[in-house]
């Protein structure tokens, strides 16, 4: 949360936890950010972290399939930010997670099946993203039917939490705006309509289509994010992984009362290092 600055921070917080059993324990910490402290402006932020621990609950792998334009379209500046962008992913990624990719111009190819982020296995991934480069026409809906291709049968039951990226300028040169009604019809063929994963989209360059990209991303109730910078990607991270790796089943309400105007409520990129 940030709050004015004062020479003195008084914070008066209620907690109101519902539905949580005897059996779970909670722990509520509050810390300054120093990491993300603005020194200029009067705000201060603070980290607050409400954290239970159930021994019934464990938290599900998250499987991550990106499905990357690597089309003529691309080249230049886009490629080159949506390798950092991948590069990113693979080293936010936690060692119980997986990833996958999928790369497509006139056809796709899977270039990496699911692969466990471990540290000994992230370097493999880095370099196949390295060695990524653009060039011939764009095909988007080949991408998304490969990546399709990989969700098996435990995606339908929920015993695990799946999501696609689409990294892309939306410049699609086959079916243009059509291919979101042929994804719906191919998923709806290969009995994989009910399968629990969402469809995010990320779009690069400066004459992207966001009305495509945005139309794909709400298939499987996705968000879709224009990357500019770095920094958007983190933001989108954020808000995907968030929402991916929350432990289901527990129910939990905070009401924060406080005499300090709550400017704005966040995720930071790096929250669980901060003081």
């Amino acid at each position: 949360y940030k709050m004015r600055k004062t020479s003195l921070i008084l914070i008066f917080i209620y907690l109101t936890l519902l539905n949580i059993s005897k059996e779970d324990s909670s722990s509520l910490s509050i810390g300054r950010s120093r990491a993300h402290e603005d020194k200029s402006g009067p705000y201060t932020p603070l980290v607050v972290t409400l954290s239970t621990e159930d021994t019934s609950e464990k938290k599900k792998p998250v499987y991550l399939i990106c499905i990357v334009d690597v089309s003529g379209s691309m080249s230049g500046n886009s490629i080159n930010l949506v390798k950092k962008s991948l590069e990113y992913l693979v080293n936010k990624g936690n060692e119980t997670d997986y990833f996958a990719m999928v790369t497509f111009s006139s056809s796709a190819t899977v270039v990496n099946d699911f692969t466990r982020l471990t540290e000994e296995n992230k370097p493999k991934l880095l370099e196949s993203i390295s060695n990524l480069r653009a060039g011939g026409s764009t095909n988007i809906y080949s991408g998304l039917e490969k990546a399709l291709q990989l969700l098996k049968d435990d995606y339908k039951s929920g015993e695990r939490i799946a999501s696609m990226i689409l990294l892309s300028d939306g410049a699609d040169n086959y079916y243009g705006h059509r291919l979101v009604n042929m994804f719906k019809q191919l998923m709806i063929d290969k009995n994989k309509e009910d399968y629990v994963f969402t469809l995010h989209s990320f779009g690069y360059g400066s004459s992207y289509d966001a009305e495509l990209l945005n139309k794909i991303a709400l298939i499987k109730d996705g968000a879709y994010f224009h990357i500019y910078i770095m920094k958007d990607v983190a933001e989108a991270y954020l808000k995907i992984y968030g929402s991916l790796s929350t432990v289901m089943d527990v129910n939990i309400q905070l009401i924060v009362q406080t005499k300090y105007n709550i400017m704005k409520v966040y995720g930071i990129e790096d929250m669980y290092e901060a003081n």
